[in-house]
Order: C-alpha cells, then sequence, then structure tokens
C-alpha cells in the first residue's frame, strides 16, 4: 500500500502567548500541499523502516528506528488493538529535513492512516486524530483534508470551509539553514517579555529545551522554559486589559468597540473612508472563542485579539481566491525572529522575491520559506531565476478543499532536487 503524506505550509501563524503548561498558545490556519513524501507499507514478520533520498540530502540517519515518528506510530496502533502490527515502512523522502513543513509529522500521519486500512482496523477519523496528537502537535492536521486550523499547541484542529475556493501555486525554497525551534520561540519570547520584564526588572527567561539538532519530531508550539518561580503574577498597575471568561488575558482594551480591536478585514488598498461591511461582534475576548486549552496562559499575555483578525482577513481571501490578495494577508510571528537569527533564511526570503514572488514568509518555524505565484508557469520561472541558484526549491499547489490528503498527490509538482546545505547565491 502506497500513501501519500503532504508537505504543509502555514497560511498564518500567529503566537498567541505562553500557557500555563509551558507551551505557547498558536492560532494558526495551514494549508496541505500537493508535494510530500510517499510512505508504503506491507505486512512483514517484523516492523523495520528504510528511508530513501529523493533530493534533500537526508545523510545519516539514526540507527534506532523506534525514535522515527513512523515507527512510533506503528506502535501506538499497537498499543491501542492490544496485538502486534508487523509493518515494513518504506518512506521516499522529498521534504526537507527540519524545515518547517511538517515532514516527519505527515510520515507518521500517513502511517496512522494506512495501517487503519491495511490491517482493517477499523478506528474513526477522530480517534486517529487524538492517537494523533500523542505523537506531535501538528499530526493530527495532516489526518484531515484541505485547509485546516490550529489551536492551543497546535493539537487541536478543525477543517475550514472553503466554498470551492481554488488551490494557490506557490514556491518553497530552502538554503539548508539549522533552525532550531527553541532558538526561534526563544527570540519570539525575547520580544514579547511578561509584564515584569517591560520595564526591565527582569532578565528574559533562561530556555533550557533541547537545543540540539532540530527533528521532525519537534511539536508546532514548543515549550517555553517556566520561570522558577513560577507564573509572574499581574498587578491591578500592569498594562493588562481584564481577563475573559475562559481566565485568558486580551491585549484589547475593553472600552474600544470591537471593529476597532479587530480591524476587519484588514485588507490590501481598503479604500479610505469608506467603512467595511462586517456585522458587529461582542467583545474581542468572546468573540475569538478560542479552544478552551489546559490551563489558561500564565506570564505572557494571550493576544486574542490577533486570533481573532487571522482567519478573519485571511479565510475572506482565501475564498475569494486570488494569489493577490492573500499574499497581502499571509503572517506568521516567528518570521521575523527567525529571519534576525540566520541570515541564510534571510536571503531565501529575498531570493523568492527577487524570483517575483508574493506573499514571502517562513514555514513554520524555518528553515523552509514561501512564496505565492499566480500560475504554474510563474512558479516555473521563479524556479528558474539565478537568486535561487544552489537552494533546494519547488513549485507546487496547495490541494483542493474536501479532498483527502492520504489518496495521492492531486497536482503535478516540480522539484529542483538540489542537496539541502548549499547557500543560494543572493
Amino acid at each position: 500500500m502506497k500513501v501519500f503524506a503532504p508537505a504543509k505550509v502555514n497560511l498564518g501563524l500567529r503566537v498567541l502567548g505562553t500557557r500555563a503548561d509551558g507551551f505557547h498558545a498558536l492560532d494558526s490556519v495551514v494549508a496541505l500541499l500537493g508535494f510530500g513524501d510517499d510512505v508504503e507499507l506491507e505486512p512483514a514478520e517484523t516492523t523495520t523502516l528504510e528511508m530513501v533520498d529523493d533530493g534533500v540530502g537526508l545523510g545519516a540517519l539514526p540507527t534506532d528506528i523506534e525514535r522515527n515518528l513512523a515507527v512510533r506510530a506503528v506502535r501506538l496502533l499497537e498499543r491501542e488493538v492490544g496485538r502486534p502490527l508487523p509493518t515494513r515502512i518504506r518512506i521516499v523522502k522529498r521534504i526537507p529535513l527540519g524545515g518547517g513543513l511538517g515532514g516527519g509529522s505527515t510520515d507518521a500521519a500517513a502511517v496512522l492512516r494506512g495501517m487503519n486500512d491495511l490491517w482493517a482496523l477499523g478506528l474513526s477519523r477522530e480517534r486517529l486524530c487524538t492517537l494523533g496528537a500523542e505523537l506531535g502537535s501538528d499530526v493530527p492536521l495532516f489526518l484531515l483534508d484541505g485547509t485546516v486550523r490550529m489551536t492551543g499547541r497546535g493539537e487541536t484542529v478543525e477543517r475550514l470551509p472553503m466554498d470551492g475556493a481554488p488551490p494557490l501555486w506557490l514556491v518553497l525554497a530552502n538554503d539548508g539553514s539549522h533552525c532550531p525551534t527553541p532558538q526561534v520561540y526563544g527570540a519570539w519570547d525575547a520580544g514579547h517579555p511578561k509584564p515584569g520584564e517591560r520595564e526591565g526588572r527582569l532578565a528574559p527567561p533562561q530556555r533550557t529545551e533541547n537545543s540540539e539538532q532540530k527533528t521532525e519530531n519537534a511539536p508546532a508550539g514548543r515549550p517555553a522554559e517556566p520561570s522558577s518561580e513560577g507564573a509572574t503574577p499581574v498587578s491591578p498597575e500592569s498594562p493588562v486589559s481584564p481577563v475573559s471568561p475562559e481566565g485568558r488575558q486580551c491585549d484589547a482594551p475593553p472600552s474600544e468597540p470591537s471593529l476597532q480591536t479587530s480591524k476587519l478585514p484588514n485588507f490590501p488598498g481598503d479604500p479610505e473612508g469608506r467603512q467595511c461591511d462586517v456585522p458587529p461582534k461582542e467583545p474581542n475576548c468572546q468573540a475569538s472563542k478560542l479552544p478552551n486549552f489546559p490551563g489558561a496562559p500564565a506570564g505572557r499575555q494571550c493576544d486574542l485579539t490577533k486570533a481573532g483578525e487571522l482567519w478573519d482577513n485571511l479565510g475572506f481571501f482565501l475564498r475569494m481566491g486570488r494569489p493577490t490578495d492573500v499574499a497581502g494577508a499571509v503572517v506568521n510571528d516567528l518570521s521575523e525572529p527567525c529571519l534576525g537569527l540566520f541570515p541564510g533564511v534571510a536571503k531565501t526570503a529575498e531570493a523568492l522575491r527577487a524570483a517575483g514572488c508574493m506573499g514571502v514568509t517562513l514555514c513554520g518555524s524555518g528553515a523552509t520559506v514561501f512564496g505565492l505565484v499566480g500560475s504554474r508557469a510563474e512558479g516555473e520561472r521563479a524556479l528558474a531565476h539565478p537568486a535561487l541558484a544552489g537552494c533546494w526549491r519547488a513549485c507546487t499547489q496547495t490541494l483542493p478543499d474536501g479532498v483527502m490528503a492520504a489518496h495521492g498527490p492531486l497536482t503535478p509538482i516540480v522539484m529542483v532536487r538540489i542537496h539541502v546545505g548549499q547557500p543560494c547565491s543572493v
């Protein structure tokens, strides 16, 4: 059995704050792509894993296959059904490792879905999503189809109705930079201090997360190092607005009407002097209706204003289907800290812009960068641009609404198989 494991891009990623459990609270709109790995499964005497390099420069792989997410998915299913499920796994890798495209998570999701069919386990999609969340925060999104919204630390997912919107063409590029997820989130933390840190009374928190080489097992919202003295209390004098009914702080002043705090829809070229036809909402903390994740955010504020804006803006233009409009709404809160830390990633972003791509931003926490194009022909021209010489790069489409990702690539892709690790020329 062959199962397609699609890559993903975060068309929108907002970091809302830090949760009481140490993870970052996220709100993200994710699109699955018609580009990805192939996962082949067949019954065997024992579970084995083979990785085939298809242009991504795998290098030496760990000898302990039990640490690989695909094999861990097998063990999880064995625990679920209470019997051995020995399976030969062969993965053709096209997704760069540690590139923010979800390569390890999508392979694990493909194993869950494929083995459910191969062994006739009869598990529902909801149950597979629950199991997938045990493997990694972003595994469940690969068990859905089309465009997905991730909230919580990334494990809460919902399929978004796109009303038949056309797929988007985009170009991916990766110069081979190594961007450890804890380091990227740490840079975001440094720019968003706890209330007591704003006046310089406290030093930035020391992060003790494992900073070894980033692996495909990293969850979407990495845990932040909690303070040794627990959560920083919010004093009455702190410039923090009221707490929502669920106990989460909101960064929006309570006295402002919701149209001002939500800023809907903040699209490019909004005509001056004309109001947007958006029905009024309840105050922002209540209108956002974020999932009631375990533990209210502690220390850093949870900015629900950003959560409300993300889907209101991005969803509107995604359904319109015009790449130029979507490009103006694409956002990733981790782009600035990542590009500031890693010059190679910043140069790759500039190279995509030089090649004519729109809305250029980071995939996840890096190191892959993507940009939108108007057509496949434009994407192919971008791939050939000299600014991208030396980078791994691919042109592909988002998967259409309502199509199961695991059914296989739905659009042809163009991929330049250059060993990841060579710097781009710009």
